[in-house]
């Protein structure tokens, strides 16, 4: 008997164990931190980084083909209409029936084999490798101002969200408190006191709210949808939100992507420079070649023959029209413009912190006199609660007071919502 008791307690304990952690599961949320990560993961151009990493590398792989030997076969077959002749006769040598100097072939064939090896380039493949990295950089880091400037849209449905659900919270409030009082005023026209069009008309207002809350769900669900399309989750992946509170510490200075792209495309411009300064340094290279053919290397001897040679190669683009110089002034030209747009952009930012700024002092400010206005309102209401009994006003009063301590209250919400969402723009505006 006590084995089966202790067998039941400990069902107990793993069935609760169990509706415990389900419960945990199911109220688990998204914050807006985790609605950045995912939206970003999900965003289809930030998935093109890997494709683009992989493209840089098989360019990078071509690149360092530059200091492999190169190697090419070569075949090729002529036939010329005349030939150089030596017609110089030797007395003193017997007639043999052959002439000293045999006359070449009017034909040539040759099969070669040509090897050529890059011995020193002054640095032209490595700058060309820096030049590649920097490409990549600049690209990738394209894709990120892209998929950040996904945040801005998330944030807007999230906090468009939360508007909602406090609404929501406020009017279900004032619903219920409603009710209670329509308990008491119905209590009262049954013992006389008010007349029946009061109650008709808080109960009007009743269904009136309910109405409201239909419309702020539609609305929110709507919200979800957007956020989720966003966020590029799944149906199992759809939770609701958090409320968030930030503590945002004022910050004179910024870090964006944008100021990080505008000096990977001035590195870009300098290892373009540094590639026009080696291009004019001189090139060491050796070869070597192997050949068959008719005739060989020795056009007298006549015949099939095989022939090789080797050697070394020295270049030196030493004059060029001053064309390096020139283009050297365009790309500093090229990075005073991009200088001049980061200035152009830092000097926004900076404007629009100060826009932003401002916003998040008048909400506080504005929320400090919202409580002021509910505590009068609510004084106000408890008054008329009192003169709804004793009949001394009319349903008609006392719901245009109610309202607008119902509106006040839904102010107050929606600024500390806005309050709230003017803290994450800044904090976007000065981060990445």
């Amino acid at each position: 008997m006590k084995k089966i008791k202790n067998m039941k307690k400990t069902a107990f304990l793993m069935l609760l164990s169990l509706i415990t952690a389900f419960s945990a599961f199911s109220q688990e949320k998204y914050s807006l931190d985790d609605c950045y990560k995912i939206a970003i993961e999900n965003y289809p151009l930030n998935k093109s980084k890997e494709l683009n990493l992989k493209l840089s590398e098989q360019r990078i792989q071509n690149l360092k083909i530059l200091t492999l030997p190169s190697v090419s076969l070569d075949a090729r077959a002529t036939y010329q209409s005349d030939v150089m002749t030596i017609g110089i006769e030797f007395p003193m040598l017997p007639p043999s029936g052959q002439p000293v100097f045999p006359a070449p072939p009017y034909h040539n064939i040759y099969t070669e084999l040509n090897v050529q090896q890059t011995i020193w380039d002054g640095g032209y493949a490595k700058y060309q490798k820096k030049i590649e990295e920097s490409d990549y950089q600049v690209e990738i880091k394209n894709i990120e101002i892209e998929a950040n400037k996904l945040k801005e849209q998330i944030l807007e449905s999230y906090f468009a969200i939360l508007n909602l659900d406090q609404q929501n919270e406020v009017i279900s409030l004032s619903i219920n408190s409603l009710r209670e009082q329509f308990k008491s005023i119905e209590s009262a026209y049954k013992n006389g006191t008010i007349t029946e069009v009061n109650v008709l008309q808080l109960q009007a207002e009743i269904i009136k709210l309910e109405q409201k809350l239909i419309e702020i769900e539609s609305v929110k669900q709507t919200a979800y949808l957007v956020l989720y399309q966003l966020m590029g989750v799944d149906k199992a992946q759809e939770k609701k939100i958090m409320p968030i509170t930030l503590n945002y510490v004022p910050n004179d200075t910024f870090t964006r992507y944008e100021n990080e792209l505008f000096e990977l495309q001035k590195t870009k411009i300098d290892a373009y420079t540094n590639l026009l300064d080696v291009s004019k340094m001189p090139k060491i290279g050796a070869f070597a070649k192997i050949g068959y053919g008719n005739p060989g290397l020795n056009y007298f001897s006549g015949g099939w023959d095989t022939y090789y040679i080797v050697g070394a190669n020295f270049t030196w683009k030493f004059f060029d029209w001053n064309e390096t110089n020139r283009k050297k002034q365009i790309f500093t030209l090229q990075k005073n413009l991009i200088d001049n747009k980061e200035e152009t952009f830092n000097k926004n930012i900076n404007t629009l912190l100060k826009r932003q700024s401002g916003e998040l002092e008048k909400l506080t400010s504005l929320i400090e006199k919202d409580k002021e206005i509910i505590e009068i309102n609510t004084k106000i209401v408890e008054n008329y609660n009192s003169q709804l009994k004793n009949g001394t006003i009319t349903s008609s009063e006392y719901i245009t007071q109610w309202n607008k301590a119902l509106i006040a209250e839904i102010t107050k919400k929606i600024h500390e919502i806005e309050l709230e969402k003017a803290k994450a723009l800044l904090e976007l505006t000065t981060n990445k």
